[in-house]
Protein backbone atom coordinates (compact mmCIF):
# COMPACT_ATOMS: atom_id res chain seq x y z
CA UNK A 1 0.00 0.00 0.00
CA UNK A 2 1.39 3.47 -0.84
CA UNK A 3 2.69 5.56 2.06
CA UNK A 4 0.04 8.24 1.48
CA UNK A 5 -2.83 5.75 1.73
CA UNK A 6 -1.36 4.04 4.79
CA UNK A 7 -0.82 7.41 6.47
CA UNK A 8 -4.49 8.30 6.00
CA UNK A 9 -5.55 4.91 7.34
CA UNK A 10 -3.32 5.22 10.42
CA UNK A 11 -4.11 8.94 10.87
CA UNK A 12 -0.44 9.85 10.68
CA UNK A 13 1.62 12.04 8.37
CA UNK A 14 2.97 10.59 5.16
CA UNK A 15 6.49 11.58 6.26
CA UNK A 16 6.20 9.55 9.49
CA UNK A 17 5.05 6.47 7.56
CA UNK A 18 7.86 6.89 5.03
CA UNK A 19 10.40 7.32 7.82
CA UNK A 20 9.21 4.21 9.65
CA UNK A 21 9.19 2.16 6.43
CA UNK A 22 12.78 3.21 5.64
CA UNK A 23 13.82 2.57 9.24
CA UNK A 24 12.48 -1.01 8.99
CA UNK A 25 14.09 -1.53 5.57
CA UNK A 26 10.79 -2.06 3.77
CA UNK A 27 10.82 -1.19 0.05
CA UNK A 28 8.42 1.50 -1.14
CA UNK A 29 5.21 0.36 -2.74
CA UNK A 30 4.80 1.49 -6.28
CA UNK A 31 5.31 0.82 -9.94
CA UNK A 32 9.09 1.21 -9.73
CA UNK A 33 9.21 -1.97 -7.67
CA UNK A 34 6.92 -3.95 -9.94
CA UNK A 35 8.05 -7.48 -10.60
CA UNK A 36 7.34 -8.52 -14.18
CA UNK A 37 5.98 -12.03 -14.41
CA UNK A 38 6.37 -14.18 -17.54
CA UNK A 39 2.61 -14.00 -18.15
CA UNK A 40 2.81 -10.17 -18.04
CA UNK A 41 5.66 -10.19 -20.56
CA UNK A 42 3.62 -12.51 -22.80
CA UNK A 43 0.89 -9.85 -23.07
CA UNK A 44 3.31 -7.15 -24.28
CA UNK A 45 2.86 -6.32 -27.95
CA UNK A 46 -0.53 -8.03 -28.09
CA UNK A 47 -2.48 -5.06 -26.70
CA UNK A 48 -1.83 -1.31 -26.70
CA UNK A 49 0.47 -0.11 -23.91
CA UNK A 50 -2.27 2.09 -22.41
CA UNK A 51 -4.60 -0.89 -21.99
CA UNK A 52 -1.91 -2.97 -20.34
CA UNK A 53 -0.97 -0.06 -18.08
CA UNK A 54 -4.55 0.15 -16.85
CA UNK A 55 -4.67 -3.61 -16.38
CA UNK A 56 -1.39 -3.70 -14.42
CA UNK A 57 -2.07 -0.43 -12.54
CA UNK A 58 1.14 1.25 -13.69
CA UNK A 59 2.00 4.23 -15.95
CA UNK A 60 1.96 3.55 -19.73
CA UNK A 61 5.61 4.61 -19.96
CA UNK A 62 6.65 1.65 -17.81
CA UNK A 63 4.85 -0.74 -20.13
CA UNK A 64 6.44 0.73 -23.26
CA UNK A 65 9.88 0.74 -21.62
CA UNK A 66 9.55 -2.95 -20.72
CA UNK A 67 8.26 -3.79 -24.22
CA UNK A 68 11.19 -1.99 -25.90
CA UNK A 69 13.68 -3.57 -23.48
CA UNK A 70 12.47 -7.01 -24.56
CA UNK A 71 12.57 -6.01 -28.24
CA UNK A 72 8.82 -6.36 -28.73
CA UNK A 73 7.25 -4.04 -31.31
CA UNK A 74 4.09 -2.04 -30.70
CA UNK A 75 0.87 -3.78 -31.83
CA UNK A 76 0.14 -2.99 -35.46
CA UNK A 77 3.47 -1.26 -36.04
CA UNK A 78 4.99 -1.74 -39.45
CA UNK A 79 8.44 -0.63 -40.44
CA UNK A 80 8.46 -0.93 -44.21
CA UNK A 81 11.56 0.12 -46.10
CA UNK A 82 11.30 3.02 -48.50
CA UNK A 83 11.22 1.98 -52.15
CA UNK A 84 12.99 3.93 -54.91
CA UNK A 85 9.53 4.79 -56.32
CA UNK A 86 8.48 6.32 -52.99
CA UNK A 87 11.76 8.22 -52.70
CA UNK A 88 11.20 9.63 -56.21
CA UNK A 89 7.82 11.04 -55.16
CA UNK A 90 9.30 12.93 -52.20
CA UNK A 91 9.40 16.65 -52.98
CA UNK A 92 7.01 16.42 -55.94
CA UNK A 93 4.12 17.76 -53.85
CA UNK A 94 3.21 18.60 -50.29
CA UNK A 95 4.11 16.06 -47.63
CA UNK A 96 0.40 15.47 -47.00
CA UNK A 97 -0.27 14.77 -50.70
CA UNK A 98 2.71 12.42 -51.07
CA UNK A 99 1.72 10.64 -47.84
CA UNK A 100 -1.76 10.05 -49.21
CA UNK A 101 -0.39 8.63 -52.48
CA UNK A 102 2.09 6.21 -50.93
CA UNK A 103 0.05 5.28 -47.85
CA UNK A 104 2.37 6.61 -45.16
CA UNK A 105 1.88 9.24 -42.51
CA UNK A 106 2.67 12.88 -43.22
CA UNK A 107 5.25 12.79 -40.42
CA UNK A 108 7.01 9.80 -42.01
CA UNK A 109 7.17 11.59 -45.36
CA UNK A 110 8.55 14.74 -43.74
CA UNK A 111 11.18 12.72 -41.87
CA UNK A 112 12.23 10.95 -45.07
CA UNK A 113 12.37 14.24 -47.01
CA UNK A 114 14.62 15.78 -44.39
CA UNK A 115 16.83 12.69 -44.35
CA UNK A 116 17.25 12.79 -48.13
Amino acid sequence: MPDRKLARKLKRTEASVTFRRCEKGVAAFGPRNRKWRPEDDAMLGKRPDKQLAMLFGIPPGMVSRRRRKLGISYPGATFARWTPREDALIGTGTDAHVAQIIGRSEGAVKQRRLAL
